[in-house]
């Protein structure tokens, strides 16, 4: 992975609907993730001016803040150990210092020294940074949250008669709305759910400021989250905050994951403007500020008490021009009339056409009903996703036979596709269909406990 390290990605964006045209731009390898930016009032054209703008930021402090880039400003202040450093680097630096002073060192950057050592001194007036011998620099946790700051800035001066926009760099972002725009809604990802298509934990309404997820995640997180003052894992799936910057959200995130409910609600009370949301290993669930969601409604087994997964592989194909596939999973009848989709993963609408078997049968017919279920494909591995029974007009479907569509598409790559009959009322089936160029192994199941 090159750019900045990320943590976990838990977040789904839907634009608001107000009768206005939506623009949307997407793309992958920005800061080794998903970048995307979405707007009303501009359509595509404004939205993509608008990415161009937010990118050329985003390239300029990836050579700033990287830690993953040699030569980036970081890398050779850890390399020298003290220097002069750019007003960009010394502005992260002291923010995550306020940041170890805020929460009693439960947010600290500095690595390889003892729990509870200090290694970082800044000198405000020259922006001399001096580092601890054998100290080395961890800044992930806020400097991700300051580059989509500073790049949410440039998408907005370059988009002025926009009057709503969203940028999201790897599920945290930064929200503005103008006073007659609907607020942004966001679904945070239940972090137990095994499923792609899983429903999520919460939905809530952003309307300005930054949003920010910490945790375990069950496919996107790194490494689990350590209390910097002892190195014990941090008891916790999920750690959500919102604060007025994307930086502060990102911050108070992480900060949230190592404090636990009572020190992470006394540290939310002092910070004007926040709120968290916190789900422990255990399943316990405690919001603090104005924290305001709503309830999302998991998906229900079908009448019978039988279940349908479906689950297939992305593989890892080797070489450096390597692009995630576009995949797409969905249920048709017999006839092939269409039922029901069951995901989508790719992140520019224009190339999901590739996906030629359902662009062709779904897609071109209802873009628009498909749009708010699209997310950029995640890394290749093993996925999963269930189907409730339900056709899209959320209706029980008859029993009966359906087919069961898989495709696959990858730019500079091949096309792959898969159908296979299932059943509803059978007493159970379990296919598996060969690998393929863009698709591994898949395996179909159908019965109780699936």
């Amino acid at each position: 992975m090159s750019g900045l390290a990320l943590g976990m990605a838990a977040l789904a964006v839907s634009a608001p609907v107000f009768g206005a045209e939506i623009g949307r731009w997407a793309g992958e390898h920005v800061l080794g993730t998903s970048f995307d930016v979405q707007l009303r009032g501009g359509g595509e054209g404004q939205a993509t001016v608008s990415a161009m703008a937010a990118l050329d930021e985003v390239r300029r402090l990836d050579c700033v803040l990287s830690t993953w880039r040699e030569d980036s400003e970081i890398s050779l202040l850890q390399r020298e150990g003290e220097r002069v450093v750019s007003p960009d680097l010394f502005a992260v630096l002291a923010e995550c210092a306020a940041w170890r002073a805020r929460t009693g060192g439960a947010f600290d950057v500095v690595r390889g020294l003892p729990p509870g050592e200090e290694g970082l001194r800044l000198d405000h007036r020259t922006r001399m940074v001096s580092l601890a011998s054998g100290a080395r620099l961890d800044i992930d946790a806020l400097a991700k949250g300051y580059v989509i700051d500073r790049a949410f800035d440039a998408a907005l001066r370059a988009s002025p008669q926009t009057r709503a926009l969203l940028l999201n760099i790897g599920g945290d972002m930064r929200a503005w709305t103008a006073p007659d725009t609907p607020a942004w809604r966001i679904a945070i990802a239940d972090p137990k759910a095994p499923f792609e298509n899983a429903a999520p934990l919460q939905t809530m309404a952003l309307r300005t400021g930054g949003l920010a997820v910490s945790g375990a995640g069950h496919r996107s997180a790194r490494a689990p989250i350590r209390d910097p003052r002892t190195g014990e894992i941090a008891n916790v799936a999920l750690a959500a905050a919102s604060a007025p910057t994307a930086m502060q959200a990102d911050a108070l995130a992480t900060s949230l994951a190592v404090l636990g409910a009572h020190d992470g609600r006394a540290l939310v009370a002092r910070l004007q403007g926040a709120a968290g949301l916190l789900i422990g290993a255990g399943g316990s669930a405690h919001s603090f500020g104005a924290w305001q969601t709503q309830s999302a409604q998991v998906c229900q087994a079908i009448a019978n008490g039988n279940a349908l997964k479906v689950s297939f592989e992305i593989p890892v194909h080797a070489g450096g021009n390597y692009e995630r596939p576009y995949v797409a999973v969905w249920i048709t009848d017999e006839a092939r009339n269409h039922v029901r989709t069951l995901l989508i993963l790719g992140p520019q609408p224009r190339w999901r056409e590739t996906n030629y078997i359902f662009w062709r049968r779904v897609e071109r017919m209802d873009a628009s009903a498909v749009a708010d279920i699209a997310r950029p494909t995640r890394a290749p591995g093993r996925y999963e996703v269930l189907w409730d029974g339900l056709n899209e007009a959320g209706e029980r479907a008859p029993s009966g036979r359906y087919m069961v569509n898989i495709e696959a598409s990858r730019e500079h790559g091949g096309h792959s596709f898969v159908s296979a009959p299932l059943d509803l009322g059978a007493e159970g089936v379990s296919i598996t269909t060969e690998p393929s160029q863009e698709l591994g192994q898949a395996r179909i199941q159908y019965g109780p406990g699936s």
